[in-house]
């Protein structure tokens, strides 16, 4: 199973009274930071698959993207069960069975196994935030634009 974990981006708060209030807004501002928000959220994705280690490429299959109802987040996500390892790194383990005198692994069987260290490859937080300042940029000209 899929551990789940996050990488968060801060929006600024300018960004986060846009979203919040969004309703106070005319319709055209609005779509603009809906289409500001899809577009951003697939350079994310983009910049992520990009950036992805390619082994299998089983980690680059399992991304995702998807927006929420109201299209104001969207949502960037790798699904593989190593997802997690690769984009944080992982200390060295040592693995001895619980329950049975041996280990079964790949078809074999061990006493036990030493797991390297596994350096972080990360592909999520650098393609966020290359995008952040960008969408920034797109939410607040769209504002200044509605304004005028």
């Amino acid at each position: 199973m899929a551990r789940k974990f996050w990488v968060h981006t801060n929006r600024n708060t300018e960004i986060t009274a846009a979203v919040t209030n969004i309703a106070h807004y005319s319709e055209s501002v609005q779509r603009e930071i809906k289409k500001s928000i899809q577009e951003s959220t697939k350079a994310v994705f983009d910049g992520a698959i990009k950036r992805v280690p390619v082994r299998t490429g089983e980690l680059q299959r399992s991304m995702k993207m998807r927006f929420g109802r109201d299209q104001l987040s969207g949502f960037v996500s790798a699904n593989a069960p190593h997802a997690h390892l690769v984009e944080f790194g992982a200390s060295a383990a040592y693995i001895e069975p619980k329950k049975k005198k041996a280990l079964k692994f790949n078809g074999r069987y061990a006493s036990h196994v030493f797991i390297k260290a596994r350096k972080a490859h990360p592909f999520l937080r650098p393609a966020a935030d290359d995008e952040k300042g960008r969408l920034e940029k797109r939410i607040t000209e769209a504002i200044e634009h509605g304004r005028h």
